[in-house]
């Protein structure tokens, strides 16, 4: 399995493009105005396999947030390779690359600097605030300049945790914010390019199916090598019925769950989904694959866009926040790879199995 994994964006595109026209899949490719880091044109690529008027679709998306992208379209690729066809009357839809800026540039956000699953923002809400505690949090979390060797942000970080608490702090960081552009977990002041990309061509893509069962790869969440379904919305339970029917026992972490360990975001792609599919039954699960500890993958995170506001890409420090960072949300180890993907495929197929039998 860890053979699917590519390069960089350019490679797992071509790669994904390639087997989806091996299967005759419908295949569309939407360019962005964002470019990659030579100039080249970067695009979402969607692959339609199955009926083109079907009922029920399966939905897999990858590289919402783009340096999480590796890893998705390594799932995405090997289902297409291995040549499953889904059943009469199902189509799956895979969207590969949500973020090709962040995916090429391998950063989490898109060029603005917006964490895209944090930009999806209803009807009446506006692109402002945030909590409290983050504004407190923010020397600590975004400090001016590149990152040094030495910074104490451990020290200073297990400092802000007995004050406050784990759960305050890390729904406080991870929630969403609106208030400092420069900074982690920023939503944006406006709707991104690609919620307007995604506003109007996601109708498009699933037709006019009436059930719908959406999976959002990601990783860095989690426990080591292991698969938590999340969503950012409470399910109905015509929804908790269905999720029941996935792998995973059909455990499903919701908003609701303070002791989960997990947080509630605020912008999501899930909540936005059921809103505007709100006379279709439209269940988005988010498929978090757990790497490194929360406070390795935040520490990468930190370095990462210390080093891109404030270095050139020639700069060491650059190179070296980019390598960790991609290696936090898409580890090296083969053993990881390998039974990751493992997971994914399989999650793909009792998706298939549930949306079939719904």
């Amino acid at each position: 399995m860890s053979l699917v994994f590519s390069p960089d964006y350019f490679a797992a595109r071509d790669r994904f493009r390639s087997a989806a026209a091996r299967l005759r899949c419908t295949i569309e490719s939407q360019t962005v105005e964002s470019r990659g880091p030579a100039g080249e044109e970067l695009t979402i690529d969607v692959a339609r396999q199955g009926d083109l008027r079907a009922d029920q679709v399966v939905v897999l998306s990858s590289g919402l947030h783009g340096v999480e992208g590796p890893f998705g379209s390594a799932v995405q690729t090997a289902w297409l390779e291995a040549g499953a066809a889904p059943p009469t009357g199902t189509a799956i839809v895979l969207i590969h690359a949500l973020n090709p800026w962040g995916y090429a540039h391998l950063r989490r956000t898109d060029d603005r600097n917006i964490d895209l699953n944090r930009n999806f923002l209803l009807a009446g809400e506006v692109y402002a605030g945030g909590p409290r505690l983050y504004g407190k949090l923010d020397p600590i979390l975004n400090p001016p300049g590149p990152p040094r060797r030495f910074d104490f942000f451990a020290a200073r970080a297990f400092a802000a945790l007995a004050r406050y608490g784990r759960s305050a702090v890390t729904q406080a960081i991870a929630e969403g914010q609106y208030m400092f552009p420069r900074g982690l977990f920023y939503g944006g002041n406006a709707e991104s390019e690609i919620a307007r990309i995604v506003g109007t061509a996601l109708p498009r893509w699933i037709g006019n199916a009436r059930l719908v069962l959406h999976l959002d790869l990601h990783t860095g969440l989690g426990p080591l090598a292991t698969c938590k379904l999340l969503t950012d919305y409470q399910l109905s339970d015509d929804q908790r019925r269905l999720s029941r029917s996935l792998g995973n026992g059909g455990l499903v972490v919701e908003p609701q769950e303070s002791s989960s360990g997990f947080y509630h975001s605020r912008g999501g792609l899930g909540g936005w989904c059921r809103a505007k599919f709100r006379n279709r039954q439209y269940l988005l699960l988010v498929a978090e694959f757990g790497t490194y500890p929360a406070l390795t993958v935040l520490s990468a995170l930190r370095r990462e866009n210390q080093a891109h506001h404030a270095c050139q890409p020639g700069d060491p420090r650059f190179k070296r926040a980019k390598t960790a960072l991609r290696e936090v949300f898409c580890p090296a180890s083969p053993a990881w790879r390998d039974t990751c993907v493992t997971q994914g495929l399989a999650l793909i197929q009792s998706a298939v199995r549930a949306i079939t039998a719904a």
